[in-house]
């Protein structure tokens, strides 16, 4: 297992997305043993009940398959849907496209990706935060 563990800022933000019944669930490219020790050593588990894992799902970010997925699951008319993620060479495109709102996390020197924002503008967020509790702001705002 992966000596890994959510930051208390990080916990509080899903635990007060998790009251408000705002999460849905998890998109991760990776290996799926791998992935999985990372989300249980996390405890994310606890907050999402949806993971797709490219290595489970049969295809990995961008492909729109992994992002309808989660459409699929809410047939709600007027749901607004949010992507987090770090990494504009393939995060945003496909959510950019679908009409969600796009955060990026910008990299604080512990990210594996080079954050490149030299990018075309369908593949750039449309917000970047620096701080994951910038995050509730931008969601309240739906």
């Amino acid at each position: 297992m992966p000596d890994i563990h959510l930051d208390e800022e990080t916990k509080n933000i899903l635990d007060t997305l998790m009251e408000r019944e705002e999460l849905i669930g998890l998109l991760t490219d990776g290996r799926s043993i791998q992935q999985r020790k990372k989300i249980e050593s996390l405890g994310l588990n606890d907050y999402f009940k949806d993971i797709v894992i490219s290595d489970e799902f049969g295809s990995e970010k961008p492909n729109i398959k992994n992002y309808s997925h989660f459409m699929d699951l809410r047939k709600e008319i007027d749901v607004k849907y949010f992507y987090v993620g770090d990494n504009p060479k393939k995060d945003f495109i496909t959510a950019n496209k679908l009409g969600w709102a796009t955060i990026c996390l910008k990299d604080n020197g512990q990210n594996i990706h080079y954050q490149n924002f030299s990018l075309e503008k369908d593949f750039l967020p449309t917000h970047v935060i620096e701080n994951i509790v910038e995050i509730l702001p931008i969601i309240n705002e739906k």
